[in-house]
């Protein structure tokens, strides 16, 4: 019931004002081609343009706030599981997305300076950290990539002096192998 009480107002303006034309229309019956006519349409018009509009903001900042909320709550519950479990998952972002950023016009009436100040400090420290957290996990993939491409490199350096170890062993033991009888090399 609370969802429509916005909508009284319009409904009851719209049903006076079917009152007051089907009233005119059945005592003055040129009224309806009357530039007075006309004008109660323009302003009737205008008066539902001008309610929208200000009902799509109410509904705009609702929706913001709802989000923000939201956002926070999802902070303190990564935060907290952190500190129960003294480990952090790095596929979770403190910040998702910084609705504040988008939408702290919305709140600048509504709020303290303190306040405003308290949530824009916990975005940019959650966006932050985010930072942080992303470069420890970069450097932690590097790490294992560093260590898998150490590893091959290892196995190919093994496996190269083990070859020339092997052929250094088929090589000839004695001058007279190596240069024959003549002196000059054998063939």
């Amino acid at each position: 019931m609370d969802n429509l009480k916005p909508y009284f107002l319009l409904f009851n303006t719209f049903i006076i004002l079917l009152v007051v034309l089907v009233l005119s229309y059945l005592f003055v019956p040129n009224f309806l081609n009357s530039n007075f006519f006309l004008g109660i349409i323009t302003f009737v018009v205008g008066f539902f343009v001008i309610y929208l509009y200000i009902k799509q903001k109410q509904d705009s900042k609702k929706d913001a706030a709802k989000i923000i909320l939201q956002e926070i709550r999802r902070a303190e519950n990564i935060i907290y599981g952190f500190k129960e479990h003294k480990q952090f998952k790095f596929t979770k972002k403190i910040i998702a997305n910084n609705s504040w950023g988008k939408n702290i016009h919305y709140f600048v009436d509504d709020l303290a300076i303190d306040e405003l100040d308290k949530i824009s400090n916990l975005y940019s420290t959650g966006e932050y950290l985010d930072s942080v957290i992303r470069k420890v996990s970069d450097i932690k993939f590097d790490n294992r990539i560093h260590e898998n491409f150490k590893q091959q490199a290892r196995t190919q350096v093994e496996q190269q002096l083990q070859d020339f170890i092997g052929r250094l062993d088929n090589l000839p033991q004695n001058k007279s192998e190596l240069f024959g009888s003549t002196g000059g090399i054998a063939q």
